[in-house]
């Protein structure tokens, strides 16, 4: 199950089959057949870890086929990042990297102390006081 998590969380917000899933999320020792894999994605959905948002299929006759494998999510996005081991510094470093801050820390001499510090274009927010 772990594997078929870390398979969805790289696939996240795409279209990936089971059979991708599976051959993602096996290893030689462990294959993982897509039976197995619609078990799980259908397991995890029940308790509601994931969510597909399926294709839609307009009523016209067509010569274009239509993709009919869902889009899967997790219910929440920071399952993705968890699934990584993903910590919250972390996170919060690579979501500042992305809008061109920097995470830093305060301490003065009478020792107030921020353990985190968003600082983006010279305008201070403080994340973590203690």
């Amino acid at each position: 199950m772990i594997k078929v998590l870390k398979s969805l969380a790289r696939n996240v917000g795409t279209k990936a089959a089971e059979m991708t899933i599976a051959s993602d999320a096996a290893t030689k020792s462990a294959p993982l057949s897509r039976r197995v894999v619609a078990n799980y994605l259908e397991a995890l959905e029940r308790v509601m870890v994931t969510e597909n948002s399926p294709s839609w299929t307009p009523q016209l006759r067509s010569r274009a086929g239509v993709n009919g494998t869902p889009t899967r999510y997790f219910i929440d996005p920071a399952l993705a990042a968890v699934t990584f081991g993903a910590s919250r510094q972390v996170l919060l470093g690579v979501y500042m990297q992305s809008i061109g801050g920097e995470v830093k820390q305060y301490r003065d001499e009478d020792k107030l102390e921020v353990n985190q510090v968003a600082d983006v274009a010279k305008r201070l927010l403080v994340l973590d006081k203690r």
